[in-house]
């Protein structure tokens, strides 16, 4: 190992180290020793459900695909923006098969899946509904690989039934994110129906919760029923006010 790596190494595990020791302390807690005598982290219960997942699989797969030099090669080679952007002109995804994907990660044992949705160059691999021409309904594959995707994974039980999902930030403030509040602008036939107000529930969600509202407006949520023990949140949800339902919204926990 190069001198100055080690070094480092040695440096940011002293720091990682301290960090977590002054944390701990603030708590009240001794921290606990690993072989070298050095604090052991424990990780957060989000941290610790991703990482019991163990085995997963994770999918860089795009435009860029169709040039096989990986998926920064429009930086990397400095390709004209202009010139990039015919990818779409020959991008059929004739080979893609999502629940093809899905099975073959739940039998070697994988129990997620990451997939690139849209990658730094902005091209969705869903159907944007009309806010853009830069997706793949735009392409000549006219297929929304995402939804074929997660719905293989469903079928091959790697994903579950839900369409919203939640963030907690280092601080612990959770924000919860509804999808299909309302009606679509853009696309006809959207590959998504819109849910509609009304409940929704969402899973991980433990500790105290005593009241959930809307980011944008600040009104209050009704909670209908939270089981901390379980992690499971059940909210009723009110419309989107803005006439179209363009993006996600999104409510704070308290």
């Amino acid at each position: 190992m190069d001198v100055r790596r080690r070094t480092l190494l040695k440096a940011s595990a002293g720091i990682g180290a301290g960090l977590w020791g002054a944390r701990r302390a603030g708590s009240g807690e001794a921290p606990a020793a690993g072989p070298s005598g050095q604090a052991v982290p424990e990780p957060l219960p989000g941290v610790a459900r991703f990482e019991g997942q163990a085995y997963g699989l994770f999918l860089h797969w795009g435009l860029y695909s169709q040039l096989g030099r990986g998926e920064w090669v429009m930086h990397h080679e400095k390709i004209p923006r202009d010139t990039y952007r015919k990818l779409r002109d020959t991008f059929t995804a004739k080979a893609f098969d999502g629940r093809a994907i899905a099975r073959m990660a739940r039998e070697a044992g994988m129990r997620y899946i990451t997939l690139t949705s849209r990658h730094h160059e902005g091209f969705s691999l869903y159907d944007t509904r009309g806010l853009s021409d830069w997706d793949v309904m735009h392409s000549p594959a006219k297929r929304d690989l995402i939804k074929e995707f997660v719905d293989g994974c469903r079928a091959e039980g790697i994903a579950g039934p839900g369409v919203d999902f939640g963030l907690a930030t280092p601080e612990g403030v959770r924000y919860l994110f509804v999808h299909h509040l309302g009606k679509y602008r853009g696309r006809d036939k959207p590959t998504v129906k819109p849910l509609g107000p009304g409940p929704r529930t969402f899973t991980g969600v433990g500790g105290k919760v005593t009241s959930a509202k809307w980011l944008d407006t600040g009104e209050r949520i009704e909670i209908l029923a939270h089981d901390p023990a379980a992690g499971r949140l059940k909210v009723k949800c009110t419309g989107f006010p803005y006439g179209t339902d363009t993006v996600v919204r999104v409510m704070r926990l308290a």
